[in-house]
């Protein structure tokens, strides 16, 4: 099986670079995706819990907003003072879930590896 995902949307806030352990600079940002318009509106990208109280009757409505993490060399290069909220991208890569603490609860966050970036609008 193999785990592929590529979503089109506006970045939601301006791009943010950090250095993993070992000195390498990598790529944040938010995307925030529309659901597609012939579909049922949904929260397709975010993960719930459905015996959490309100989930029962439906799902939430709206955008949906992805981490994206881009810590591929050339793509973070090519992107890190390139990329500002609102622009819109289209972004192939890799679906993972990222398992954190908060406030004593474990959340899971659905992130994004990217593997490639495309600039739709200038």
């Amino acid at each position: 099986m193999y785990n592929k995902i590529t979503l089109i949307g506006s970045i939601a806030g301006d791009p943010e670079h950090y250095y993993d352990p070992s000195g390498d600079k990598y790529l944040c940002f938010q995307l925030t995706v529309p659901p597609p318009p012939d579909d049922p509106q949904t929260y397709w990208g975010m993960v719930y819990d459905l015996r959490a109280p309100g989930t029962q009757d439906g799902w939430p409505t709206g955008d949906d907003t992805f981490q994206v993490i881009c810590r591929e060399p050339a793509l973070t290069k090519r992107w890190i003072d390139n990329l500002q909220k609102g622009d819109i991208l289209c972004v192939e890569g890799r679906l993972v879930l990222t398992l954190f603490r908060s406030e004593g609860e474990l959340l899971r966050l659905p992130e994004i590896l990217a593997s490639d970036i495309i600039r739709i609008s200038f």
